[in-house]
């Protein structure tokens, strides 16, 4: 053949070949491209639907090298949802621990006698119940509980923590505690008894001094604190002192309720929820005026273990120069939890709102 035309000839391939592979490639890239773009487009490549839960679930189902139970699973993923919250006081309850709560809300637990709390990954006591094994093991707002029974506690989830705590009266347990101005963490041992909470108390001092202590914000602490003002009345005091130390907080409107015995008129406190729709709850909701109280001299003690609703009070009472507090710094809890009933008749703990003083100020995390 001329070596000419097989010159031509080559050249011919080549070009037909760039061709055709300019022609594959093109088409692929544009394959790839649109459906690329459109992902992007639709948002469907960072798309997470509840797909996912049953995948997951499938794969630990048929791979998991030991037996599961499918209502197991069910239940750790809701769970889940609530621990992602990465929120201390939202919680998730089971069967156990919803019954605990419904417990305690009735007036007594089997238990040592404690209120704790989450600071950073560890439980911290809130505040001993007075009179409790607790108080008289020695432990104190602030004590940070590192293990129970030797299990380690960082991390753990509260409900977790409390259901290591409790148990039958006349059991031991045995809790490693550090305490800010001990070198080392200790080891406290304390038998668990019946705790009843106590919720109020009242006598005169130093002979026309009345003094009111209130332990926890429950359904009957607003009409009991109005009912033990009255009777000290009767004793014409000259000052009130209301004791709040070590009082975790509770309802809500029994805060309201009390700060309204002693301030006639205005905002208590306003809770912002999510959305920013704002609710204002105003002195005097609910609430039979009471001679003498709005001028009484009055002073609030508190301190470390003041939480919550105990905040919301003191407060109040401080942003409208109506009593002059008296103690230490108080906790720090802004924010307000609800309990939820589900439908396996478990519950979730949730924090649903933040709370501000009279003046707008925050103290969540500050006390």
């Amino acid at each position: 053949m001329d070596r000419k035309l097989i010159d031509i000839l080559v050249v011919l391939f080549l070009v037909c070949l760039i061709v055709i592979l300019s022609f594959t490639g093109g088409y692929f890239y544009g394959i790839y491209s649109s459906g690329h773009n459109m992902a992007v487009e639709d948002g469907k490549e960072d798309t997470v639907s509840f797909d996912l839960i049953e995948e997951v679930m499938d794969i630990v189902e048929k791979n998991y090298v030991g037996s599961v139970e499918k209502e197991e699973l069910i239940i750790g993923a809701a769970k889940g949802v609530v621990d992602s919250l990465d929120d201390p006081y939202s919680h998730y309850l089971n069967k156990d621990h919803f019954q605990s709560f419904q417990e305690e809300t009735a007036g007594y637990f089997y238990g040592i006698g404690i209120y704790i709390g989450m600071k950073d990954v560890h439980p911290v006591v809130i505040s001993p119940i007075e009179g409790t094994p607790a108080e008289k093991a020695g432990l104190e707002s602030g004590d940070i509980i590192i293990k129970v029974d030797g299990t380690e506690t960082e991390n753990t989830p509260l409900e977790s923590v409390i259901k290591m705590i409790k148990g039958e009266e006349g059991t031991k347990v045995t809790l490693t505690i550090a305490r800010e101005g001990e070198k080392k963490p200790f080891d406290v041992d304390i038998v668990r008894a019946k705790v009843v909470i106590p919720n109020t108390a009242k006598k005169v001092i130093e002979g026309d001094i009345g003094y009111l202590r209130l332990h926890s914000f429950t359904q009957s602490s607003g009409n009991e604190i109005q009912d033990a003002l009255e009777e000290l009345l009767k004793d014409d005091i000259k000052g009130l002192v209301l004791d709040v130390r070590n009082n975790p907080g509770g309802l809500l409107e029994e805060a309201v309720f009390i700060a309204s015995l002693f301030i006639e008129e205005g905002t208590i406190v306003s809770v912002k929820e999510r959305e920013g729709e704002e609710e204002i709850w105003e002195a005097s909701r609910g609430v039979h005026g009471i001679s003498k109280v709005y001028d009484l001299p009055l002073v609030i003690l508190v301190n470390g273990g003041s939480a919550s609703a105990s905040e919301i009070l003191a407060g109040a009472l401080k942003d409208y120069e109506r009593a002059v507090l008296v103690g230490e710094k108080t906790f720090g809890k802004a924010s307000v939890q609800n309990m939820m009933p589900l439908s396996n008749k478990e519950a979730i703990i949730l924090t649903t709102a933040k709370y501000y003083t009279p003046n707008g100020t925050s103290i969540h995390e500050k006390g």
